[in-house]
């Protein structure tokens, strides 16, 4: 009968998804053609418990695997942001997710139905957890509070309040009768679940924990530190056991195998540790992943393990022989920026992690990946001639490379820290380059020589604007003779206009009242757009820095701006995932594109401007038709 429903299970699912095939295509938001990426893996991957689906939360939604072939099956779609946490009922039929849009969904594990939203939470909602027998769902909030819900009505039973600063994690005991809670305040809190009183608190660890976990027979509780390695604690008594690993740092994910012998812990350092859990031995160390591995789950057998990491990869593992058998793609990492090659046929991606995907613009299909070994990527770009691909990092540098061969060939260095923004000018004789702060390098790319800098004084402490990326706030006019430039300084909120040739700064538009974090040119040169995080666009005469009109439609802050080529259209992208299409001739509002789940890190138009490509921190990046 088992092997019925899961078979059953297997069919429903996959024609759950059955058209289109391919999976870049599931769940595709109205106005796209084409999604680069699954989304960035942003919760706990599980194992369903008859072993036969695997759940990955993702910035887009849940991707459910078959086992057997480790295929996708299905995609859930319905939350508004990405998915913080995800976990099944002990009997397979439900699967909860929880999300950065602050509620919880139910859906039938089998069908993939929706089946009700939990509401109730003020933020973030970061983890969830069901008790022994399926009856109970757990929520832990960045609000400060803990959720116990019947999941057969949904209705809510009860509010945990606690002074635990954002909570980070959940997790009930095997018997259901306790729930133990982690947060940044690097302590564990201990809770009855039938009252839902707090009757202890482990404290130990010296740096924030990451991640807990229950033995099997619930006699061990284990919790990771970033910088303290894993520490072991008999939960019915609070006594603290032993320390796994100590000097170990970088702990990410701790698990216990199902027999409860052995306990995993995923790191910093891309490795998976697996020990002995009675003794505290040092088994072995699982290698192949290029990234931070996030998460790690057992198999229900015991058999393989599982990890997910920032390197976009899922990889499962032989446990008795540490062996990898398989790896699964596709996932990225937030990602920062994307650039068209100037024939429209490449689109370049750079991401959280160390890579540069070169992708097909046509088929959504892999050319080439680009790695850098120690920084991660902030900006790319073409060369006008499309003969050269730079890219920018966190650390003091600027790659170029070869895109066709993917080789690099040259590294511009700078002594001053990461650089933000890079742009080239219309003839590709000038790279220009800005790190954040008030200096904004001119490059000869060809010869890696640095030509001049260029730096302004401001009359303010620095108040900067944390942004994951500022990639556009930079700009060459098309004639190569003046570069726009931005700042993420929240006491600086105005754009400089410079004489690329001298140096000179030429003028300072002012108007903003908020960093600026993107500008913008259009392709006849007469017209200069910024937007900022003020919530506004502004147009520019470029000429004479005359303001022509603000277009006050966004709620949040403006994250990336472009012209099409023609220059009758301006896109721009904000914090709330947001992307508006204007008439850049009146300013009149054309069109609004509704598809990521998390804020635009990018926007960029294709070289006839029949397409519109955005970046986004939920890992993809979605390619919009705007030829119909």
């Amino acid at each position: 009968m088992k092997m019925v429903l899961t078979l059953l299970a297997l069919f429903t699912l996959a024609s759950f998804n059955a058209s289109p095939e391919d999976p870049s295509q599931w769940g595709l938001p109205q106005g796209a053609k084409l999604r680069l990426g699954k989304g960035m893996i942003s919760s706990q991957i599980q194992y369903s418990p008859d072993g036969a689906r695997l759940a990955v939360g993702s910035g887009i939604g849940i991707w459910l695997y078959d086992t057997t072939t480790y295929q996708e099956i299905a995609l859930l779609t319905g939350h508004s942001g990405g998915i913080s946490s995800v976990a099944f009922s002990s009997d397979g039929s439900t699967l909860a997710s929880a999300s950065w849009d602050k509620t919880i969904r139910l859906w039938d594990a089998v069908t993939g139905a929706h089946l009700r939203t939990l509401e109730g939470h003020t933020s973030n909602v970061g983890s969830v957890a069901f008790n022994g027998d399926g009856s109970i769902l757990a929520s832990a909030s960045w609000d400060e509070t803990i959720r116990l819900w019947d999941t057969a009505t949904g209705a809510h039973l009860r509010t945990l309040e606690t002074d635990m600063s954002k909570i980070s994690g959940i997790a009930f005991s095997p018997d259901g009768t306790m729930l133990a809670t982690w947060s940044r305040d690097n302590t564990i809190r201990l809770w009855n679940a039938a009252t839902g009183v707090s009757f202890r608190t482990l404290e130990g660890h010296t740096s924030n924990i990451t991640s807990i976990a229950f033995s099997p027979d619930g006699l061990i509780l284990a919790s990771g530190g970033w910088r303290d390695g894993i520490r072991l604690w008999n939960p019915m008594t609070g006594v603290y056991l032993y320390t796994l690993g100590e000097g170990t740092s970088g702990v990410k994910n701790v698990a216990f195998s199902p027999d409860g012998s052995t306990l995993a812990s995923g790191h910093s350092d891309n490795n998976i540790r697996l020990w002995e859990t009675a003794t505290g031995v040092y088994l072995q160390k699982l290698s192949g992943h290029t990234g931070w591995v996030n998460s790690i789950t057992f198999s229900p057998d015991g058999s393989r393990i599982v990890s997910e990491s920032s390197d976009g990869t899922i990889r499962l593992w032989n446990v008795a022989t540490g062996a990898p058998l398989r790896t699964l793609e596709g996932h990225l990492d937030t990602i920062y920026d994307i650039a068209f090659s100037p024939d429209g046929a490449t689109l370049a991606s750079a991401s959280r992690g160390n890579t540069i995907r070169l992708w097909d613009a046509v088929t959504g299909t892999i050319k080439q990946i680009l790695v850098e070994d120690w920084s991660r990527f902030h900006s790319v770009i073409f060369s006008p001639d499309g003969s050269m691909l730079a890219s920018a990092t966190d650390y003091h540098t600027i790659h170029l490379w070869n895109p066709k061969t993917g080789a690099p060939f040259r590294i511009l260095t700078n002594d001053n820290g990461r650089d933000y923004s890079i742009a080239f000018s219309s003839d590709g004789s000038t790279l220009a380059s800005w790190n954040g702060d008030t200096t904004i390098r001119l490059w000869n790319p060809k010869t890696g020589a640095q030509l001049r800098t260029l730096h302004w004084d401001t009359s303010e402490a620095p108040r900067i604007a944390y942004k994951p990326a500022v990639s556009t706030t930079l700009a060459f006019s098309p004639d190569g003779t003046t570069l726009a430039s931005g700042s993420n300084n929240l006491s600086d909120p105005n754009v400089r206009l410079w004489n690329v040739a001298t140096g000179a700064q030429e003028r300072t538009l002012e108007g903003h009242t908020a960093d600026v974090t993107s500008v913008a040119f259009s392709p006849d040169g007469s017209t200069l757009v910024s937007g900022s995080g003020d919530h506004t666009v502004r147009i520019w005469d470029a000429q004479t820095g005359t303001p022509r009109w603000t277009l006050e439609r966004h709620k949040t802050g403006i994250t990336s701006i472009a012209f099409s080529p023609a220059g009758n259209i301006l896109a721009s992208g904000d914090g709330d995932s947001i992307i508006h299409l204007w008439d850049a001739v009146t300013g009149a509002h054309r069109q609004t594109l509704n598809g990521h789940t998390s804020y635009i890190t990018s926007i960029v138009f294709n070289p006839d401007g029949s397409t519109l490509g955005s970046g986004s921190y939920d890992g993809t990046v979605l390619l919009w038709d705007l030829a119909r």
